[in-house]
């Protein structure tokens, strides 16, 4: 079946409730529109993997295979490429010295083969790295290691939620989204890099939830 991304992202409940679904109570969700019928559905990130894996949804009239993704965040051109491919958790000590090999298993999926660079991103720190080669198997190396400034105005959300009440790691992991898509356009940070990825910032448009086409 054909589906439309809406690009929507937003607290709800997933419509979809797999076993592993993210969201059977409330969670981060997109919707999405089914072309035959133009319902709308709302559904969590591991359920619309789920469905794009198994061929059940098509995104664009396009076979979907198992090298679709969706991405927390992607930088992307005009035409859709994804110059950057961002993961973002609410948790860095659990995922402590592991942040690069987490980016590198993401660069080694075939759906990102042409992709150079790659965030790893939580509320403590923001790891950029680089593709080494052409080689889609080849390791990353370090560009840099930034500390998130978390006082910008972009993360006031965040603050709020944190201070006002306990949020839900799904709800929180939306607001990181939101707030690091908007983040990712200031200053504050883009100065922080080298200048050729400073550039692709600078100039291309910053998505949440992105849907990675087939190549």
């Amino acid at each position: 079946m054909k589906v439309v991304p809406t690009g929507a992202v937003f607290y709800a409940v997933c419509n979809i409730k797999s076993e592993n679904c993210k969201a059977k109570e409330g969670g981060a969700v997109t919707t999405v529109l089914l072309a035959d019928s133009y319902e709308q559905v709302n559904t969590c990130k591991v359920c619309l993997n789920q469905k794009l894996r198994s061929g059940e949804w098509n995104v664009e009239g396009s076979r979907v295979s198992n090298m679709r993704e969706v991405l927390d965040l992607a930088v992307v051109d005009p035409q859709g490429r994804v110059l950057v491919a961002v993961e973002i958790k609410i948790n860095s000590s659990r995922h402590k010295k592991r942040e690069k090999h987490i980016l590198e298993q993401m660069s080694s999926k075939s759906s990102l083969r042409d992709v150079q660079y790659f965030i790893f991103a939580t509320p403590d720190l923001i790891l950029v790295c680089e593709r080494n080669s052409d080689d889609p198997h080849a390791n990353l190396h370090k560009l840099v290691r930034l500390s998130p400034k978390l006082s910008d105005p972009n993360f006031e959300n965040l603050r709020q939620g944190e201070t006002s009440s306990p949020l839900m790691k799904s709800k929180r992991h939306m607001l990181l989204e939101r707030s690091f898509s908007k983040y990712f356009k200031t200053n504050a940070f883009t100065n922080e890099l080298p200048n050729n990825i400073k550039n692709i910032f600078d100039s291309n448009e910053i998505v949440m939830e992105y849907v990675v086409k087939n190549t």
